[in-house]
């Protein structure tokens, strides 16, 4: 089985439909399991722990765990710039994160 954790309500809510729909093509063989609004609080030996309404369940026979996590923007390197008075153009995920490439 394959476990997708989700904090959010949805999986991949920023996501391109197109995309969404490759990635989702992909295990289509394999039965995958989805939980939203759920939390990945630990992995062990043991399998993992996840937290759903406040409610931490333990989950075992876990092999492989693949984690993605979000991501937050970090303006250190323009407030230094722009501080010291340098020119700069900010791209990408420093501007806005998650950023989006196509």
């Amino acid at each position: 089985m394959l476990l997708l954790v989700e904090m959010l309500p949805q999986i991949a809510g920023g996501m391109d439909v197109c995309a969404l729909q490759s990635m989702m093509a992909r295990p289509a063989g394999a039965n995958l399991e989805i939980q939203t609004c759920s939390k990945l609080k630990a992995i062990c030996d043991e399998g993992l722990v996840v937290e759903k309404d406040g409610q931490e369940e333990k989950l075992g026979g876990v092999d492989t765990v693949v984690m993605a996590a979000g991501s937050k923007s970090n303006k250190t390197l323009e407030e230094g710039l722009k501080a010291a008075g340098i020119a700069y153009h900010a791209v990408g995920d420093c501007v806005k994160a998650p950023g989006r490439i196509c």
